[in-house]
């Protein structure tokens, strides 16, 4: 397959990642592309905390009374990031849906 020349009719700088075999290409803005990131690393943070969190429980290093509290904070922030990744994927799955790729994700599942 031969490699698609893109003709820059503005200012917009084109990065191009793509294979030489890939078939289907999906342009999105590097402020989108630094959006999804964003979300991807914090909720990565927010996991690894959780991970902690977990730990020092099984442990014993925090009081039980404590214990409760941080696992209701951490219930609350769960859904937080639950619902804001469902609405990301929810958006990314209208552009994939476009192409010959499947939905990603099955949110009938909760």
């Amino acid at each position: 397959m031969t490699r698609i020349n893109y003709t820059q009719t503005s200012k917009r700088k084109i990065i191009d990642t793509t294979c030489t075999d890939d078939d289907e290409v999906i342009l999105i803005s590097a402020h989108d592309l630094v959006d999804i990131a964003c979300d991807i690393s914090n909720a990565a943070i927010f996991l690894h905390d959780i991970g902690k969190l977990l730990g020092l429980i099984h442990y014993g290093k925090i009081e039980a009374h404590t214990a409760v509290s941080m696992a209701r904070l951490t219930h609350d922030t769960t859904d937080t990031w639950c619902n804001l990744l469902d609405e990301r994927l929810n958006d990314l799955n209208k552009i994939i849906a476009r192409t010959a790729y499947a939905k990603v994700g099955d949110n009938d599942n909760r």
